[in-house]
This record gives structure tokens, C-alpha cells and sequence, in this order.
């Protein structure tokens, strides 16, 4: 499940600009959500002709388009998840440079994640952006059974095999900050692959 509580940053509060956005890519449905904002993106080779096929008006919808626009370029074979992985990591390098950009995408049958930077909320207003942009919560034995109680919802009976990722930590268990630049590809519960690309 994806889900993704939007501050406007760019483009209007409407429909088309509701995370996470979906679209259809060789037989299967992809979901992607994006925290930041990315200033810059018409300076990509694709970025220009993407922004007049974008149904709405975001940054994040033209980075999701640049995506998979790579994948269907640079690997189209679907069961090539080791080649996959390493075009988002690519992807993610790149965006980083424009701006926050903390992502989950799904293509199906893989979740992956990126952890970057964001604006924290404080009495004071936002602050500047800063690590970490993603926080993952892994179940152990303290909380592998019964009900898990997270900010805004509850899950009836967490797995043992589970990821869970999130802007902050929604329950008083430890969930582990992830550091900038932390890709990771989620499957069936378990992490499948995982990348630690620091920029300055």
C-alpha cells in the first residue's frame, strides 16, 4: 500500500495532481509517490517533451514519467530486477540534485524506496531540508504478533515478513531513520536489494 498526504509544493490541489500517480508500462500497473519538490527537471533530455504529455501539473508526476521512461529503455525485461533496481538507483541519484526526493515506487510486483531529505514541521514553520526523508520499520519479536497500533491506522496482525516505510515513525517501536541516498527493493516482505549512494 501506498499512501501519501500531499503539501501543494507545485500545481494546483486537483485530481491529477493526487499522489500516488499510476500508470500502465508493459502489462503492468506502476504506482509513484514523491515528497520534495524537484526544480529543473525540462534541463533532462526527456524532461521537456514530458511536461506537455503530463496529465497534471506536478514535478513529481514528470520525474515518474522520466522513470519509466528509463526502465522502458533500459530494462525492459521485467525479470531483470537486478538491472531494474540499478536504473531507479540512477534515477535517484540524479533527482536527488534537483531537490528532496523521497520515493516509493511500485511496479507490480516489487516496492522500491528511496530515503533523501525533507522539510521537517516545527513551531517555528518548516525547516530546511534535511535527512532523514524516510524512516523503515521491520517486525521482530517484540511486535511480530497480534495487532500494531501506527499513527492514523492499525494493522490487525503485523507479519513477521513486513516493511514498512514512512515519512516519521508512526508507533513507539524502532523504526530505523534511513541515511541520504538509501535505495531499497522490497518483496514479498523482505528486502531484496539494498544501496547506500551518499551525496555531498
Amino acid at each position: 500500500m501506498i499512501a501519501h498526504f500531499r503539501r501543494a509544493s507545485s500545481g494546483t490541489r486537483s485530481l491529477e495532481n493526487t499522489h500516488p500517480f499510476r500508470c500502465v508500462q508493459a502489462g503492468r500497473v506502476h504506482y509513484f509517490a514523491h515528497n520534495g519538490t524537484l526544480i529543473g527537471l525540462e534541463s533532462f533530455p526527456e524532461g521537456e517533451s514530458l511536461t506537455r504529455e503530463a496529465v497534471g501539473q506536478t514535478d513529481s508526476e514528470i520525474a515518474f514519467l522520466i522513470l519509466l521512461g528509463r526502465l522502458a529503455r533500459d530494462a525492459p525485461d521485467l525479470q531483470d530486477t537486478a538491472r531494474r533496481f540499478e536504473v531507479f538507483v540512477t534515477f535517484c541519484a540524479d533527482m536527488r540534485e534537483l531537490g528532496p526526493a523521497n520515493f516509493p515506487w511500485q511496479d507490480g510486483d516489487v516496492l522500491h524506496v528511496h530515503s533523501d531529505r525533507r522539510h521537517f514541521e516545527t513551531r517555528n514553520g518548516l525547516t530546511d531540508a534535511r535527512p532523514p526523508g524516510l524512516h523503515m520499520l521491520r517486525p521482530d519479536a517484540e511486535h511480530s504478533d497480534g495487532r500494531h497500533a501506527l499513527v492514523g491506522a492499525e494493522i490487525d496482525a503485523l507479519p513477521k515478513n513486513a516493511v514498512i516505510c514512512a515519512s516519521l515513525p508512526l508507533s513507539d517501536h524502532r523504526w530505523e531513520p534511513l541515511a541520504r541516498g538509501t535505495v531499497l527493493s522490497i518483496s514479498a516482505g523482505h528486502i531484496s536489494f539494498r544501496s547506500s549512494m551518499q551525496s555531498d
